[in-house]
C-alpha cells in the first residue's frame, strides 16, 4: 500500500506519495526555491505552466489551479519560514517563464529537425545537389590558410608553418599516503 503525504492541512487536496515527497526534499538539498521549483513541476505539466501564470493577468490568461498553488505555498512558508510570499510568488513565475523557454527550444528544435530532413530527402531526390558549396568552402579555406591571414576560431597551425614549440612534459607523480602505487 502506497503512502501519501499531505503538503497542507488547509489544502488537503494537495498531496503526494511518500516516495516522490522525499525524493523532493533530497533533490532540493536545503533550497526553498529549489524545493518549490521541484513541487511546482511535480503537480503541473510542463505544457500547463507554460501557457499559464500565477495571476492570470497579462499574455497567459490561464490561471494555475488555485487549491494546488496555496496549498504549496502554504507548505513552502511553513517549512522555510525565513521566505517571503513576495520571493515565492516570484519563484512560481519563473517557474511557468522557464517552462515557456523549454516549449519554446523543443519547437525550434523540432522545426530544424523537419528542415533537416527535408535537405536530406531534397539530396537525395536531386543527386546530392550542393556539393559544390561545401566544395567551395573548403577552397576558400585553403585559400584564406595559405595566405597567411592568421588562424581562424577552431583551427590549427599546419605542420609546414614552421617549428613548432615543444610542450612541457608533466613531471612523474609519486603516489602519495592515500594511494597504494601508481598506475600510468
Amino acid at each position: 500500500m502506497q503512502k501519501f503525504v499531505i503538503l497542507s492541512d488547509a489544502h488537503p487536496a494537495v498531496s503526494m506519495s511518500l516516495a516522490d515527497y522525499q525524493e523532493s526534499i533530497s533533490r532540493a538539498s536545503g533550497s526553498a526555491t529549489r524545493h518549490l521549483r521541484i513541487l511546482m513541476k511535480h503537480f503541473f505539466s510542463q505544457g500547463t505552466l507554460a501557457k499559464s501564470s500565477l495571476t492570470g493577468n497579462g499574455q497567459y490568461k490561464e490561471v494555475l489551479d488555485e487549491n494546488l498553488t496555496m496549498g504549496i505555498r502554504d507548505y513552502i512558508q511553513h517549512r522555510y519560514p525565513k521566505l517571503k510570499s513576495a520571493k515565492i510568488n516570484l519563484c512560481c513565475t519563473d517557474v511557468c517563464v522557464q517552462a515557456r523557454r523549454v516549449i519554446e527550444k523543443q519547437a525550434r528544435c523540432r522545426r530544424l529537425r523537419q528542415s533537416a530532413e527535408i535537405n536530406v530527402a531534397f539530396n537525395r531526390i536531386s543527386g546530392g545537389g550542393g556539393g559544390g558549396r561545401q566544395l567551395s568552402r573548403l577552397v576558400v579555406d585553403g585559400l584564406r590558410r595559405r595566405s597567411g591571414r592568421g588562424r581562424q576560431r577552431g583551427e590549427f597551425a599546419r605542420p609546414d608553418s614552421g617549428p613548432q614549440p615543444e610542450q612541457p612534459q608533466p613531471a612523474p607523480v609519486a603516489p602519495d599516503r592515500f594511494a597504494n602505487r601508481l598506475i600510468s
